[in-house]
């Protein structure tokens, strides 16, 4: 008898350190992250200065310039925190945000979960690219620890607004930026720890003439 509680405890003390060991080295938190309800740095003016172009073009049609920006791990990480901290949905799990700019066109987004009040850390993977004037960032993967996370799990807890639009059929996040009318991303890539967005922004005078109910 006295051997077998031994043994006993034995195995509990073997599955406890086990359980602690997959916990600290797969799902316990590693990447430093902001708190989602951290205030954001980035306003609404320090956005559209990153867009202030460098070459303009004028003609009789128009005005046409183009340039390029880049934004910081930092910055991207503000402008998703910005994105995502008034959706209730994501708010009451997600605590914190951390997004890397990797090599290949790759943003690595790291977030910290409270799981049944214990914490736990998702990685997730995104390609980025531009199509059709848009950025948009493509959703490759996502682990909390070795536990995949389907897409649906992810998309259908997002929603659209003023810097984000959410394509859950491509499992896509777009990115918009309402404050900047008639910009055109042209491409999208990352090098150094930096997001790079090459973009056009156009000026039609006669179009702007009818906006502006001078027609």
């Amino acid at each position: 008898m006295k051997k077998f509680l031994i043994g006993l405890v034995v195995v509990i003390c073997i599955l406890f350190l086990a359980i602690f060991g997959v916990y600290k080295f797969s799902f316990k938190p590693s990447v430093p992250v902001t708190p989602l309800d951290s205030p954001s740095t980035m306003t609404q003016l320090d956005l559209a200065k990153k867009f202030i172009p460098n070459n303009i073009s004028l003609s009789l049609t128009g005005i046409t310039a183009t340039s390029n920006t880049n934004f910081s791990n930092d910055e991207l990480t503000d402008l998703f925190i910005s994105a995502f901290k008034d959706n209730p949905k994501i708010s009451e799990y997600v605590k914190g945000l951390s997004v890397q700019a990797a090599n290949n066109n790759t943003i690595y987004i790291y977030a910290d979960i409270n799981y049944k009040d214990i914490p736990v850390q998702a990685k997730l993977t995104f390609k980025c690219s531009a199509e059709d004037g848009k950025g948009i960032f493509h959703y490759e993967s996502g682990k909390v620890g070795f536990i995949s996370i389907p897409k649906e799990m992810l998309f259908d807890h997002l929603h659209d607004n003023s810097i984000i639009a959410v394509n859950k059929a491509n499992s896509d996040i777009i990115l918009r930026f309402s404050v900047l009318k008639n910009i055109n991303i042209q491409s999208l890539s990352t090098t150094n720890g930096n997001l790079n967005i090459q973009f056009k922004g156009t000026l039609n005078f006669l179009q702007w003439l009818e906006n502006n109910g001078y027609n």
